[in-house]
């Protein structure tokens, strides 16, 4: 699937057979529209019914596995 937001974010989302993980790739930029004087934050929210206990993983950049635990902040 090919999700086109607007000229400076997109996404790709693939599922291959018999693989059990999804893959995502979002682009943005190269030229992020800044004309209306604000800056830019681009997020990616998602819901589920999976019920992880409040834990899951991020990937940084294909690099590594972050656990992260929700509203939990370490001190």
């Amino acid at each position: 699937v090919r999700v086109y937001w607007n000229a400076w974010v997109t996404q790709v989302y693939r599922l291959y057979k018999h693989a059990d993980f999804l893959e995502m790739e979002s682009t943005i930029g190269p030229n992020i529209d800044v004309s209306d004087g604000l800056g830019k934050e681009v997020i990616s929210r998602f819901s589920t019914s999976l019920n992880s206990g409040n834990e899951f993983f991020t990937d940084s950049q294909g690099l590594e596995y972050l656990l992260r635990i929700r509203d939990y902040r370490p001190f």
